[in-house]
């Protein structure tokens, strides 16, 4: 059974910029201890997503990163308002820098079984 995470509304003023990271592994090591909030307990991260709410901004844009024999590759996303993107909640991704204005999005996991 699926459910999801509290959503998030992110914003990144010039400047700002979020690394690259990873929103989780989907594995038994992590698993939600969570008892209280039967919609994650014992889940993990599986889906992600964010919703680009604003276009009026510079900069920003979403970023992928895989490897492929050593070698890394960088997929930038142009995204524009009302743009979702999904991704598998373990691919490297990242914001670069706002360099004018402010931009806004909506962030959420989707949760679900481990994978075994």
């Amino acid at each position: 059974v699926m459910s999801a995470e509290v959503l998030q509304v992110t914003r990144y003023k010039k400047g700002e910029y979020y690394n690259w990271h990873k929103d989780g592994p989907s594995d038994s090591l992590s698993v939600y201890d969570n008892p209280a909030n039967s919609f994650i307990d014992g889940k993990v991260r599986k889906i992600s997503f964010s919703l680009i709410l604003n276009d009026d901004f510079e900069g920003g844009d979403f970023e992928f990163c895989s490897y492929e024999a050593g070698e890394s590759m960088i997929t930038p996303i142009k995204a524009k308002r009302g743009d979702m993107i999904f991704f598998p909640s373990g691919m490297e991704h990242r914001v670069r820098p706002v360099t004018k204005g402010t931009r806004y999005s909506l962030v959420g996991w989707f949760v679900g079984p481990p994978i075994k």
